[in-house]
């Protein structure tokens, strides 16, 4: 199994991997396991995003350093050492796990908008009484690609990451947030800067060794670009990091079994790789999860044009389709919802019959009778669409934290 390349890894061994790595995650995470007001915030998320709890948890958990404003933490009797998560959710492709990088992409904003504030009222402080505002520019806290270099800049304490000032001449820059975030939909090229999915050589790669430094210390080796300066000292402010991320199965086994990249740092091992199920955003609610609607389902009319997509034009308008099919009978696994739709007239079981989308979703198919006109063929997909937006909830818990870690670096554990 060791000396197979990459491009030898077949579909079926990926799938067998991804159900033994989410039935780890079943046998040993539960919703009940989170406090409840972290299982309050996350199953709304989990739940628009079609994303588990367990995964959703994780890549909000991996979001938390770069919102603490250079938080540190100490466990051991050693000096406190600041926040850094690398987390990458894995799962196959057209799983939706660019809804979870949206997701953090809400977080970053509300951060920037904080960052934002502390930037105008630093800008107040230096303008002389009686002249007028000062011009402030302020760059974002999350950054979603770049280059070795530029990620490292942004992770030094000297990234004029605060400009004040009218003109070129008298500009004054500082930092004012002490947590940076890289924040990947499909985290190929990250992985491919620090050399970790490449063609392997037997050469280090001097970013992963950087990388493994930053996440250390929270401090680049070099401080700035310019000349002058080549390291920022132990006195140096140190930032709290998160990496997040997401990417397909193949390139990542090919990873964490040396098939591909180069791995004489170990920067891979600092990684989080988390899994979990999801679904597609017509399956079916959770059973914890109401629609707004009271229904978990929606039925909608099939049209010639889908029931050719589908490959369903045999059953369009053609009740005896599942007669010929045999197909009347409900499978014991199948999620049968009660119909209490009062003149709902169906030449066959109000219910429907089921049937299977392109995508693999259940569905079900039925034959409504309308007063005057034909049959009207309907599918059923779930009624995940009515629930509401959670891009507030997001919001209100990305400013609690935010505002919580404001007023300066703090430290998590002993001496909070």
């Amino acid at each position: 199994m060791s000396n197979k390349l990459a491009d030898e890894i077949s579909s079926a061994e990926l799938d067998a991997l991804m159900k033994n790595a989410i039935s780890v995650v079943e046998s040993n995470f539960d919703e009940s396991h989170l406090p409840a007001a972290i299982r309050d915030f996350v199953q709304p998320i989990s739940t628009a995003t079609c994303q588990g709890t367990y995964v959703t948890t994780m890549m909000l958990c991996g979001a938390m350093p770069c919102l603490t404003n250079g938080a540190a933490i100490r466990l051991w009797t050693q000096k406190a050492s600041p926040l850094a998560l690398l987390v990458f959710h894995i799962a196959p492709p057209q799983r939706g796990k660019s809804r979870l990088f949206q997701t953090c992409e809400v977080l970053m904003e509300v951060c920037d908008d904080i960052v934002e504030q502390m930037a105008h009222e630093h800008a107040r402080a230096l303008q002389p009484e009686g002249a007028d505002e000062l011009p402030v520019q302020v760059k974002s806290m999350a950054i979603q690609s770049c280059t070795a270099t530029e990620m490292f800049f942004r992770c030094s304490c000297d990234y004029p990451q605060v400009q004040v000032g009218a003109s070129k001449r008298d500009v004054q820059t500082t930092r004012l947030w002490w947590g940076q975030c890289i924040n990947c939909d499909e985290a190929y090229e990250f992985w491919d800067l620090f050399g970790l999915t490449g063609d392997k050589t037997s050469g280090v790669n001097p970013h992963a060794s950087m990388l493994n430094t930053l996440i250390n210390q929270g401090r680049t080796k070099r401080a700035t670009r310019t000349s002058t300066n080549y390291g920022e000292g132990v006195r140096a402010k140190p930032i709290s990091l998160s990496v997040l991320g997401n990417g397909h199965p193949k390139r990542v086994v090919a990873m964490e079994r040396g098939l591909i990249g180069n791995h004489t740092v170990a920067c891979k091992e600092r990684f989080l790789l988390v899994t979990d199920h999801s679904v597609a955003r017509h399956d079916k609610l959770p059973p914890h999860i109401t629609s707004s609607s009271g229904s978990r389902y929606t039925w909608l009319p099939l049209t010639p044009l889908q029931a050719k997509v589908f490959q369903w034009q045999d059953l369009l308008n053609n009740p005896a389709y599942f007669k010929q099919a045999g197909s009347l009978q409900v499978t014991e696994d199948d999620d049968v919802e009660d119909i209490d739709q009062p003149g709902l007239e169906t030449e066959g079981p109000p219910h429907g019959f089921p049937v299977v989308l392109p995508d693999g979703v259940p569905s079900r198919v039925r034959y409504v009778r309308q007063p005057g006109q034909a049959l009207v063929t309907e599918f059923r997909i779930s009624s995940r669409w009515t629930l509401a937006d959670p891009t507030d909830h997001i919001k209100e818990g990305a400013k609690r934290v935010c505002q919580h870690s404001q007023p300066s670096t703090f430290r998590l554990g002993n001496g909070i």
